[in-house]
This record gives C-alpha cells, structure tokens and sequence, in this order.
C-alpha cells in the first residue's frame, strides 16, 4: 500500500536523509520518497507489518520532526 503525509520541519537534505533512514528502517517498509519543500512523503509499505500510524509515529518520536495527514 502506498500512503502520503506531510512532515514538517526538515529544512536541509540532511533533514530528507533522516527522515528517510528512519522510515527505511522499519519493518514492512518498501520505498520512501520525501520532498523537502513541501514536506510531503509517501511511503509504500506492507500493511500486514506496519501502518501509516505507526510511519508518523517514529518520525514524532524523533522529537525534530511533525509527522501529520
């Protein structure tokens, strides 16, 4: 399944890599494509081992970055 949501905060590509790695790193996770500008990500991911809620919040718990939809 593929799903978008917007992360605010990131304002460098330092920023895009983070929030990328981070999303990269949990379990279910296939691609992720963020844009810096907007802040808009998608992630498309396996629902059968993660969910949108729970993409959000790791992002949130990186206490830099707001993860909403």
């Amino acid at each position: 399944i593929k799903d978008s949501f917007v992360v605010k905060g990131m304002t460098c590509s330092h920023c895009l890599g983070f929030v990328t790695r981070t999303l990269e790193n949990i379990d279910g996770v296939k691609a992720v494509l963020v844009d810096l500008e907007s802040g808009k990500t998608t992630v498309d991911f396996d629902e059968s081992k993660t969910s949108t809620a729970k993409l959000m919040e790791s992002i949130n718990k990186t206490g830099i970055y707001s993860a909403a939809q």
